[in-house]
């Protein structure tokens, strides 16, 4: 910023974050060489936040992608003008943009991507199928949840193992509270993504019941509380490293499925580390 608060692209305006990213005659530049459907929109905005609500109302989510990495790009043009004496350049600023932007979609199938993966149906049918190991370096999280009729109360087990089918953990635990109306489902998910994450295991292949939240993705609207709930899992799926899914039965999910079910023999959540109840070694 200068001394005298005046913009250091244009030196006609008083300086602040919506001019630098919008107002400034060096910003408009960069939005019109992006061919974004903006620049026809009015340059009288209060603040960036308004901006930003405005373009999440007018563009596409493809454009607003595309909107937010020009955002930083000229800001960062901004920092070596002023830093550096660089030239503006609109079209290096649009060049960077969508590299960047490609970058990170070509990135998506190592990186928090979902592989979505049918679950196997035997031709011999439920009574043959079996627990299918992971690839080397993988781990697989089986998950399922059950109902106590007692206390009407939902439990979830997880089994986390390894290619060659070695326990590394067990999970079982009161599946946490939701509102009304929303899938236990979702919640006992949840419990078995950070219970993988707060182990350290990274790469893994999620397998339990079927949940829609896991099928949309990242395509939240947020507008209901169930959209809340669904993009939370989509968050915690972000920070594994390789992360695959598929939907099995409970037939598949027998050990998980043992393990909810002695929830109600605990007082509150029990884990294991490289073993296994021995209620349940009989399922295995």
């Amino acid at each position: 910023m200068r001394r005298d608060d005046c913009c250091s692209c244009c030196f006609s305006a008083v300086d602040s974050v919506c001019h630098a990213l919008w107002t400034c005659p060096a910003a408009n530049d960069v939005w019109l060489e992006s061919n974004l459907r903006l620049h026809k929109w009015d340059r009288c905005v209060d603040n960036f936040c308004d901006l930003l609500m405005l373009a999440r109302g007018r563009l596409g989510d493809e454009e607003i992608e595309l909107f937010s990495c020009l955002a930083y790009f000229i800001w960062d043009q901004r920092n070596k003008l002023v830093h550096e004496g660089s030239a503006p350049n609109p079209v290096g600023v649009v060049r960077r943009a969508r590299s960047l932007l490609q970058s990170f979609k070509l990135s998506l199938p190592q990186v928090g991507h979902i592989d979505r993966v049918e679950a196997q149906q035997s031709a011999q049918g439920d009574a043959d199928l079996r627990w299918e190991a992971p690839k080397a370096g993988e781990y697989k999280v089986n998950w399922e949840v059950c109902k106590d009729s007692g206390s009407n109360v939902w439990y979830v087990g997880v089994l986390i193992r390894n290619h060659v089918g070695g326990v590394m953990a067990c999970l079982c635990s009161p599946v946490m509270a939701l509102p009304r109306g929303l899938n236990p489902r979702v919640g006992a998910c949840i419990h078995a993504l950070k219970f993988a994450l707060e182990l350290g295991f990274l790469d893994i292949c999620l397998e339990g019941p079927h949940v829609n939240s896991l099928e949309v993705g990242s395509s939240f609207q947020t507008e209901s509380i169930a959209d809340m709930w669904n993009e939370e899992v989509w968050v915690f799926i972000q920070r594994f490293h390789h992360f695959t899914m598929s939907s099995s039965t409970d037939k598949v999910n027998r050990e998980t499925l043992g393990l909810a079910q002695l929830g109600p023999s605990f007082v509150g959540s029990r884990v294991w580390i490289e073993e296994v109840p021995s209620q349940i070694l009989r399922l295995m």
